[in-house]
């Protein structure tokens, strides 16, 4: 993982309108990355489109890796497991 500043970032939550196509970009860039990380044995845990930046690129960066999750976005049951990550996904998308 990275540490790093990510200027002139939006959060996807704050974000009005997307383009069909910049939604198939960031899904799938979202989707790559929890992937990347599962295939590591690590949980993103908090997947919400608060939890999703958008850099100067118009790349998707996912954030907030401290645990815990937000109510509403995954079931309680599924909390920091890889089904969070999947659940949340799945809302976002």
């Amino acid at each position: 993982m990275l540490i790093e500043y990510i200027e002139n970032a939006l959060s996807l939550r704050d974000i009005e309108f997307i383009s069909a196509n910049e939604c198939d970009k960031w899904a799938d860039q979202i989707r790559d990355a929890i992937e990347y990380l599962h295939d590591k044995e690590l949980v993103w845990g908090d997947a919400k489109p608060a939890n999703v930046l958008i850099n100067a690129d118009g790349n998707a960066v996912l954030i907030d890796f401290g645990g815990g999750a937000t109510r509403g976005w995954v079931d309680s049951e599924n909390y920091e497991t890889y089904h969070s990550d999947l659940q949340g996904l799945e809302r976002i998308v």
